[in-house]
């Protein structure tokens, strides 16, 4: 778990995004990979995982983010995140494994 526990670490202490207050990793199926900032709440990461269309709204570390849209970037499936005036987020899916990184004061989606 450590290589996991570093990568969400990296996610959450990103130099291009110093905004990032969370970073997450989880299975596609769910489970808890990894985890650095308000850790998530038990069966967040099964919703993180199902997540599959934009529209509705998900929960990360007990904060309810809306899910304004999807994108494919590099064969990924990317969801955008927004949680009142100043946070936000965004979910990278792959095949795989679902990273997770979110922002607050100022951040944007697409550096998360």
């Amino acid at each position: 778990m450590s290589g996991w526990q570093a990568y969400a670490d990296g996610i959450k202490g990103a130099p291009g995004a110093p905004a990032n207050v969370g970073g997450y990793v989880i299975g596609v199926q769910g489970g808890v990979w990894a985890q650095a900032g308000i850790p998530l709440k038990p069966g967040e990461d099964m919703a993180i995982a199902q997540l599959s269309s934009p529209g509705g709204k998900i929960s990360i570390g007990g904060e309810s983010y809306m899910v304004l849209r999807q994108d494919e970037m590099d064969g990924l499936n990317v969801f955008f995140l927004k949680l009142g005036g100043d946070k936000g987020g965004a979910i990278y899916k792959s095949t795989q494994a679902v990273c997770i990184g979110v922002f607050a004061d100022g951040g944007t989606p697409g550096t998360s």
